[in-house]
């Protein structure tokens, strides 16, 4: 490709390009709004002011929608109002199902009464309509249990059902936009596609620019990774998945916002309920379960009389988060860790494709990120990435270390090591691949003196900037070098009883991450790597390095999935080294070649994909929800929400889940005497699966609860006995 060629193909292409983001802007502006003006009471006779205004594309919703929408309670109505348009003059029939009553008028004419409290039930009416728009109503209600509306049309000659995407308006149309509508979803997939195929024509006329001696193969990689990771981040940083905020991340953020209010090492904040209660326990205050259900998870009570609270997590990733909380804000440090899961991915495939091959590249790359554990805690700013990334270099540096010594990179590798302690303590398991290399380098370099020099580099980065940081901090909290962690004894045991359902659920864990074709890979690449003797070290790294926070994590009461998420690296590597073996065993035939490494590449996002879930827009709302319908003095009960309902609504919210149940009783009893409002909100399966054990056995009276909203699926409670004898004391006989 001359010079000259190369410009004119750039140039031609990115106008195109331009053009056609151009096209495809001017035509979502020229859209016309669709669906009708809905207004949403927070009661079931469309009285007050309405909670919530917004446009509804189509009228087909059930309960669950209803509050994930906005929160409502068990009692809620709506109105929609609009235009139909009428394609053609014809006999129309109007159907509407609803669960309890809903109304619809067409030009102020009362069309369907399907009113009344009743269960699900249909009704149609058939109609003459002129072409052109019609003023259209829908009222309708919910006053409890089972909720649902659907309403559809259709032309009278005709079965098909029409949902009004393309025929309702919340303003009246005209034919010539209507007409204009009919076409606009074909051109705005033209234009997509354009895009998109411009977009990587354009990345791959430039890729065999600067790549001019590398084949089609790469270049094609180099596009299909490029193209994952446009999708990839558009789901980082869309409104449903970015900042989910559970309660660790309370922890992060609330130690982030305390540095930088107070400084550096003042994490503790003060919650007056906790002093309250604490003031109020008969019983011995240092009891573990008792302290550790006062306070938020992830915090351990420092002073109940005073109600003083500090972080017990690592302090990494509030320091991480510090300076984004600074110049940006609390809203700012969402984006934090998406931003760093994105530069890592790109490190991590730019070295793997340089070191070893770019099909290694794409796919390790691939399984590292594109999967729904490392997807959730970047959104849910968690430490698993940071301390994942961070391992991961580390490793690399030390590999480098392997083909070129260099007195630096034992020690860089030392520092991301020693950085990683500080954001996560369990990365300590992380020692025993370390160990392994450090003894295959030695025996390769057979030079024991070479080898103990960078032990002593590595060593070094670990100790100043891990283990002194770790030691400073906890001694400042603490006041002792070695206390790492605080936790109720239910949670911090370690037993050899456990390792056998332990071993069970991570096993488990690892195949609903890497999946069937997955797992046939990472076999493949752990085969492959045995066989090699080059590769040999490699793969024993890999597996012990899997199989130390695997068995670590096994030992331990308390499970889930996300622990493995440093281990995760190790796997990603024999995936990439397993696409590799089958891209090379595939020599000669290069469309079959080609077609296995899209799907090898494309296979762990896609696999993922169904599974990402909501983000800071529910957790807000719940939040909010709860505000609403809970008194400023509430104490809420709940589980995952403890951090958001303290972030978003100013609750003193605790993990039931965790209480005993005298403590739990006697807790309840104390907030009831102190005129405070209580309530549970069954935010997972964990809280429901307690609240069933409670009542069940008498603990907490069934008959004492009142449902007051249904939000996010989850009910809220509200526990209304005044008389503290009502809770059975667990210990007395039956």
């Amino acid at each position: 490709m001359t010079h000259g060629g190369f410009k004119n193909k750039v140039f031609y292409f990115g106008l195109a390009f331009v053009l056609v983001f151009i096209a495809g802007r001017v035509l979502y502006r020229l859209s016309p709004a669709h669906g009708l003006l809905a207004r949403y009471y927070d009661n079931d006779s469309w009285s007050g002011e309405p909670v919530r205004t917004r446009v509804d594309r189509k009228i087909l919703f059930d309960k669950l929608e209803m509050s994930n929408r906005a929160g409502y309670s068990d009692q809620y109505s709506i109105i929609w109002e609009g235009f139909i348009f009428a394609p053609k003059d014809s006999r129309y029939v109007l159907t509407i199902a609803s669960d309890d009553g809903s109304w619809v008028y067409l030009d102020d004419r009362l069309m369907i009464d399907n009113g009344g409290r009743h269960p699900g039930r249909k009704k149609e009416q058939e109609i003459p309509l002129a072409k052109g728009n019609h003023k259209i109503v829908i009222r309708y209600f919910d006053a409890g249990g089972r909720g649902k509306i659907d309403f559809s049309w259709r032309e009278a000659l005709s079965r098909q059902r029409l949902f009004p995407g393309f025929f309702l308006y919340p303003r009246p149309a005209s034919r010539a936009l209507y007409r204009f509508d009919q076409v606009r979803p074909t051109l705005q997939f033209i234009l997509k596609w354009a895009l998109t195929i411009l977009g990587l024509s354009l990345a791959f006329i430039m890729s065999r620019k600067i790549f001019a001696r590398r084949g089609l193969a790469f270049h094609l990689c180099l596009c299909l990774f490029l193209a994952l990771f446009a999708v990839y981040a558009f789901q980082l940083f869309s409104k449903r998945s970015t900042a989910v905020t559970g309660c660790d991340t309370y922890a992060y953020l609330q130690g982030a916002l305390n540095m930088a209010e107070k400084g550096l090492f003042r994490t503790e904040f003060e919650d007056p309920l906790v002093s309250e209660i604490g003031q109020a326990f008969k019983e011995d205050h240092g009891d573990q379960q008792t302290i550790f259900f006062l306070s938020p998870h992830g915090h351990y009570v420092f002073d109940l009389q005073q109600g003083l609270i500090y972080s017990v997590f690592p302090p990494g990733l509030s320091l991480l988060l510090l300076p984004v909380v600074k110049l940006g804000g609390l809203r700012a440090s969402f984006y934090a860790l998406p931003l760093f899961n994105l530069a890592c991915l790109l490190l991590s495939f730019y070295l793997a494709s340089k070191y070893v091959h770019i099909v290694f590249g794409i796919c390790a790359s691939g399984l590292a990120f594109f999967n729904i554990q490392v997807f959730e805690n970047s959104v849910a700013l968690m430490s698993d990435v940071p301390s994942m990334g961070l391992l991961a270099l580390s490793l690399f540096c030390l590999f480098k270390n392997m083909r070129k010594r260099h007195w630096a990179l034992p020690s860089a590798a030392g520092v991301a090591f020693g950085i990683s302690l500080v954001v996560r303590y369990s990365n300590l398991v992380g020692g025993l691949p370390v160990l392994l290399m450090f003894l295959v380098h030695g025996k390769e370099m057979k030079d024991l003196k070479a080898t103990a020099l960078d032990v002593l580099r590595f060593s070094g980065g670990v100790v100043l900037f891990g283990l002194l940081p770790l030691a400073f901090y906890t001694h400042h909290l603490f006041g002792s070098f070695l206390r790492l962690v605080y936790e109720p004894k239910t949670q911090s045991q370690v037993l050899l009883s456990h390792l056998g359902p332990g071993t069970a659920f991570y096993l488990g864990a690892t195949y609903r991450l890497c999946g069937l074709l997955g797992i046939v890979v990472i076999g493949l690449g752990l085969v492959t790597c045995l066989v090699q003797p080059k590769r040999r070290p490699v793969g024993l790294l890999c597996v012990l390095g899997y199989l130390s926070f695997f068995i670590f994590y096994s030992f331990h009461g308390l499970r889930n999935e996300r622990y493995l998420v440093p281990a995760i690296p190790f796997l990603a590597l024999l995936y990439g080294f397993g696409a590799l073996a089958a891209w090379q065993r595939l020599a000669g035939t290069k469309v079959l070649r080609l077609l296995t490494v899209v799907i090898l590449a494309v296979y762990p996002l896609v696999f993922s994909l169904p599974h990402f879930r909501m983000g800071v827009v529910q957790e807000e709302t719940a939040a909010l929800a709860v505000q609403k319908k809970a008194g400023s003095r509430a104490v809420i009960m709940c589980d995952d929400m403890s951090g958001p309902l303290r972030l978003y609504a100013g609750f003193s919210a605790f993990r039931f889940t965790w209480a005993d149940d005298a403590t739990l009783s006697e807790t309840v009893s104390i907030l009831q005497a102190k005129n405070r409002p209580v309530y549970f909100y069954l935010d997972s399966q964990s809280a429901h699966a307690r609240y069933l054990d409670l009542t069940d056995r008498r603990v907490l009276e069934p008959k004492n609860f009142r449902e007051v909203a249904l939000i996010n699926g989850r009910p809220l409670y509200r526990y209304e006995s005044g008389d503290a004898a009502a809770l059975t004391n667990p210990h007395s006989p039956r």
